[in-house]
């Protein structure tokens, strides 16, 4: 999943970063403390599977983008070290 396919899904703000993930998983769960005297059992396990999913897509999100700064980091160095620096 890359970063605009999961601000599509998730409804996310085009600039955010880890610590608004965090925030929103974070108020989620204080959500379900209300919630889970009104939900139904089925609602309340929609929701942790929500959560769930979101942490899950992030966290692909979070590899991907990690794996192509090492791979633009490589390339930048490869490219050095054909200039002879």
């Amino acid at each position: 999943m890359n970063r605009q396919e999961f601000i599509q899904k998730h409804c996310q703000r085009p600039d955010f970063d880890q610590s608004d993930v965090l925030m929103r998983i974070s108020a989620n769960l204080s959500d379900l403390h209300i919630e889970k005297e009104f939900f139904t059992p089925e609602q309340m396990d929609a929701k942790l599977n929500a959560i769930k999913e979101y942490i899950s897509d992030y966290r692909m999100l979070a590899r991907l983008e990690e794996m192509n700064a090492r791979h633009r980091e490589q390339e930048l160095q490869e490219f050095y070290n054909h200039l002879g620096r």
